[in-house]
């Protein structure tokens, strides 16, 4: 039981010298990335040690919001130390009685969300018809800030045809972590040229080759459409169709 003892009060004899040979010099300013602020981030230390190293990770506090800043009073962060951790009693503390502390952040802005949603539309381009596909937003989003860290991103159009959507939903994450869900409202459009009457038809009118063309129109809005005038020629018109309107399959 003698060498338990003596390993004791080496190891006690030890840590005090270390804590008593310590300064700490609290910063005037220091900006962090994690949810938590620490001792490290708001303080230099006068030697490197295994004391010192565990001090560095002791938490002080949350950290504010992405882009936000916050004042740390220094005596108040010392009366907690000293409280919860017996050791803090021998260190010499220095530097700023106020630590301005601020958040690390990445801007997302409404160019990026876009793009993010163009890049969606891209990607999926195989499963629809061969037309120009465009999202356009009633309103562009306002810009945001969010934590630093490795960004994905998950997009959820609100139609399964992803053409005529009303809006995209749009999940961001930072490091896997969910940090953002919001929607962007507008409509998707599909231009393609299709079959479309050259003038008024009534019904029970012959299709000639003269009584339509192709231009190009948002399918989107049809459930029907033809891209060939060949595909109709001859056929009778089941009711009337304005000049200039899509003509389907009925």
């Amino acid at each position: 039981m003698i060498i338990p003892r003596i390993l004791i009060l080496i190891f006690t004899f030890t840590a005090t010298a270390e804590a008593l040979a310590l300064d700490i010099n609290f910063k005037t300013q220091a900006e962090v990335e994690a949810s938590e602020i620490t001792l490290g981030d708001i303080a230099e230390f006068s030697e490197h040690s295994q004391f010192s190293a565990a001090l560095s990770t002791l938490v002080i506090c949350r950290a504010p919001e992405p882009g936000e800043v916050t004042t740390l009073d220094a005596r108040q962060v010392i009366s907690s130390l000293v409280k919860k951790h017996a050791q803090m009693n021998s260190v010499f503390w220095k530097g700023s009685s106020g630590i301005s502390v601020k958040r690390a952040s990445q801007t997302i802005t409404h160019e990026k969300v876009l793009a993010v949603i163009r890049q969606y539309i891209d990607d999926n381009l195989h499963r629809m018809p061969k037309a120009r596909i465009t999202f356009k937003p009633e309103s562009l989003p306002l810009p945001f800030l969010l934590p630093t860290g490795r960004l994905s991103w998950e997009v959820v159009p609100s139609s399964p045809r992803i053409i005529g959507s009303s809006r995209f939903s749009v999940i961001i994450r930072v490091d896997e972590r969910v940090q953002k869900n919001f929607s962007v409202r507008g409509h998707t459009e599909a231009i393609m040229p299709v079959v479309v009457t050259t003038r008024r038809l009534k019904y029970g009118q012959t299709i000639t080759t003269d009584s339509v063309t192709v231009a190009p129109r948002d399918i989107s809005r049809f459930e029907s459409y033809i891209n060939n005038p060949e595909d109709i020629i001859g056929s009778l018109i089941k009711r009337t169709l304005t000049e200039g309107a899509v003509v389907g399959l009925e």
